[in-house]
């Protein structure tokens, strides 16, 4: 089953889609909430689960109290995975995120590199690398297209600090007063969301889209992919640009360069 605290019942056009697992929505106050974690010990205790998996730093902190507050017997297997680094860097919260780790059965990165970091900056002493992979029955290679006309240009990322979509943006523009017929499109959604919205609309040929249903579908409509960012653990949007046989181009940062080896399939830009 599926815990949220910050948003309600995920749906394919909100988040996620759930596909039949049950979903439990325990809303928590903005700021630490220090009631959070006996609803969740409360709801542990109802539904009696095996493992309980928190993703990242804040559900894992409030999950391992949840946890702790259970009587002995009725303790799950506590297990934390990071997508990437922490983003509250005060010193409570590294604090509170390493108590909670060296409770955890075991800590999960999804990529060496983030391993490294993690423990770098003091969030876990130890941290197991498992990189998660796509299914590839589900992103076929397209078939190889004539030259195209109009150069068709994508990135599938939420619209976020972290990403590079700025400078996505300056190099189609530089690519247009070079002459070139380029179209860009952007998947995703986020807080930059309306300040990228102005910057492409400078562009002869730009559009966003907020949810693509279909993200084979959409990768398949490109000529090239790309994954333009500061920091990654390991992208599925790449994987999943790679999986479609797609000229893809992605930053040289984090997990890509694990991901792509020292042979990569994809031009890696510093």
């Amino acid at each position: 089953r599926i815990l949220a605290f910050d948003s309600a019942c995920p749906s394919p056009d909100r988040d996620i889609d759930p596909e039949g697992v049950p979903v439990a929505y325990l809303p928590r106050r903005r700021g630490l909430d220090a009631s959070w974690p006996l609803r969740m010990a409360a709801h542990l205790r109802r539904t009696r689960p095996a493992v309980v998996h928190a993703h990242n730093d804040t559900a894992a902190c409030y999950a391992a109290a949840a946890c702790w507050l259970l009587p002995r017997r009725l303790r799950p297997r506590f297990l934390v995975t990071f997508h990437n680094l922490p983003v509250h860097d005060t010193r409570l919260a590294r604090l509170a995120t390493r108590a909670a780790c060296r409770t955890a059965h075991a800590v999960i990165a999804v990529s060496s590199d983030l391993a490294v970091r993690l423990r770098k900056r003091g969030r876990t002493r130890r941290a197991t690398p498992v990189v998660h992979g796509v299914d590839l029955s589900r992103f076929t290679q397209s078939a190889m297209r004539s030259p195209p006309s109009t150069l068709r240009v994508g990135m599938v990322a939420r619209l976020a600090p972290g990403k590079l979509h700025d400078l996505l943006i300056r190099a189609v523009q530089e690519l247009e007063e070079s002459g070139l017929e380029i179209e860009l499109i952007l998947a995703g959604d986020g807080p930059r969301a309306a300040e990228i919205d102005r910057r492409i609309a400078g562009l002869r040929k730009a559009s966003r889209l907020a949810r693509v249903h279909d993200v084979a579908r959409f990768l398949r409509s490109l000529d090239v992919a790309v994954l333009l960012s500061h920091h990654e653990g390991s992208p599925r949007s790449l994987l999943e640009a790679l999986a479609c046989g797609l000229p893809t181009v992605a930053s040289a940062v984090g997990g890509i360069v694990e991901l792509t080896g020292p042979e990569p399939p994809c031009m890696l830009v510093p």
